[in-house]
């Protein structure tokens, strides 16, 4: 599985250049909120950081991203190539974490893509203090369901909605 996620997400880095610009509002705001609950200038380890972005909006004193694809590390490392105060490692956190104590951990839409979540955060722990703040971000499966689940309910067709540009 662990290679199949990778893969998948290798491929990802290289094609979804229109999805990211779509959704490029939505990842704005969770910045913002994320960044209400972190202290900028602290140590911060993201896990499944991806290019980084988040990881780069809370302001890190010390942070590290750990991702499994290298394809999005690389994107990573390129868009703040000077930032000394970031680095970008490629790791499973299933099967570890990096040493050192960080502030806060930051799972963001992560843990839907684990084999197994409470491994990974027995691995986390050796990167966490008495004090480290772990936030975490995930689609809640009610509210993604709930038009399946309504039409289900209903015994109807689920509405069709449009995007914008009537895509």
């Amino acid at each position: 599985m662990h290679r199949d996620i990778t893969a998948h997400f290798d491929q990802v880095a290289q094609s979804d250049r229109f999805a990211r610009r779509v959704q490029s509002g939505f990842h704005h705001i969770l910045r913002r909120i994320i960044r209400h609950h972190v202290q900028p200038q602290r140590a911060v380890l993201e896990c499944g950081c991806a290019r980084g972005e988040l990881l780069r909006g809370v302001e890190p004193g010390v942070g590290v991203g750990i991702d499994l694809s290298e394809a999005m590390l690389s994107q990573a490392r390129a868009s703040e190539p000077h930032n000394a105060a970031i680095r970008y490692l490629q790791a499973d956190i299933q099967e570890g974490s990096p040493a050192g104590q960080f502030d806060y951990i930051l799972w963001d839409f992560l843990a839907g893509h684990l084999q197994d979540t409470q491994v990974a955060l027995e691995r986390l722990h050796r990167s966490a203090g008495p004090r480290t703040r772990l936030v975490i971000t995930s689609q809640h499966t009610l509210a993604a369901r709930a038009e399946i689940g309504s039409s289900v309910w209903f015994h109807r067709a689920a509405p069709r909605c449009k995007l914008a540009g009537g895509e």
